[in-house]
């Protein structure tokens, strides 16, 4: 196992396009805003967004700019598509971000915690809905059954959990968005990746709840793995760090600090093979049971008669 992780490490050495795959020049903007300041004043926040973003732009031109979770407070109201020159200003770059989406569903007004992307000619075609939304903090369990839990915790989100992991496109790249916890769960990204015949991992977060602790450090190590897992580059965007550019060897090419105010510019591969972990899944779990199974059976002589 380990010459084996050597050999695959070394086969991804090399920069983005290296192989000859189509190459994506990337950009990440984190605002540093506070964990209800993005809610309370949503017009200045996307303005730093912009803002960030421009400077970006100063430095050379990008084909993506990332913004993280949320970062749009205020809701659009779908259906697709959309002006997304409502969001990005006067900037000329295609923009993926975080944001809510507002709709009707069954005759009832629904919302959804969604990664959204404008293409190039500033309109959005393609969003994501979260699937996977937590307790407390995105949904209410019981709220039907006791109102009052509303008003014991007002800050607390009505989202919609979707069941669909559609790609956002971007010319050649399908770009799989994982939301803030659902990149720390092996089986959802998986079952994401093939959905959407993913060749791009791009997963929002907002993770000012933790403040300057080991979270954000471990959420970016946890999504690692998933660029490991599928072979894939990662672009890792939050409000407050960690940021992060990450190599299919699950190297991390470029990151921002926590609790600040910071930008990555870096270039991505958008690679089409098939990982055995993608094709497979946890069938080594499974394998490592029965093996375990059959090592005490040997061992003590097999099941004993009944009488």
């Amino acid at each position: 196992m380990l010459a084996y992780g050597v050999a695959r490490e070394r086969a991804f050495g090399a920069d983005a396009g290296a192989a000859g795959e189509p190459v994506l020049r990337v950009g990440v903007v984190q605002a540093d805003l506070g964990l209800l300041e993005k809610r309370d004043a949503g017009l200045a926040g996307q303005r730093a967004h912009v803002a960030m973003t421009r400077e970006l732009l100063a430095d050379g031109p990008l084909d993506l700019v990332v913004w993280p979770e949320t970062a749009i407070a205020r809701a659009l109201r779908r259906p697709l598509p959309l002006d997304g020159q409502l969001v990005r200003g006067d900037l000329d770059v295609a923009l993926l971000f975080g944001g809510t989406s507002v709709f009707e569903e069954g005759g009832r007004r629904a919302r959804a915690n969604s990664a959204f992307l404008v293409g190039a000619d500033g309109a959005i075609r393609d969003a994501y809905d979260k699937n996977l939304l937590i307790p407390i903090a995105e949904w209410l369990p019981f709220e039907d059954a006791w109102p009052a839990l509303r008003a014991s915790l007002p800050h607390a989100q009505r989202f919609r959990a979707s069941r669909e992991t559609p790609a956002l496109r971007l010319g050649d790249a399908r770009i799989a968005t994982p939301i803030c916890y659902e990149a720390i769960r092996p089986a959802f990204v998986r079952a994401m990746v093939r959905a959407s015949r993913a060749n791009l991992l791009v997963t929002l977060a907002n993770d000012a709840w933790f403040g300057d602790s080991r979270e954000p450090h471990l959420h970016l190590a946890l999504a690692r793995l998933r660029a490991i897992e599928h072979r894939r580059w990662l672009v890792r965007a939050t409000n407050s760090g960690v940021s992060a550019i990450v190599d299919p060897a699950g190297r991390v090419r470029a990151e921002t600090g926590v609790l600040e105010r910071a930008t990555l510019r870096g270039r991505v591969g958008l690679r089409d093979d098939a990982t055995l972990y993608a094709r497979a899944g946890d069938w080594t779990g499974a394998a490592a049971v029965a093996a375990v199974a059959a090592a005490l059976l040997v061992a003590t002589g097999g099941p004993k008669p009944t009488a």
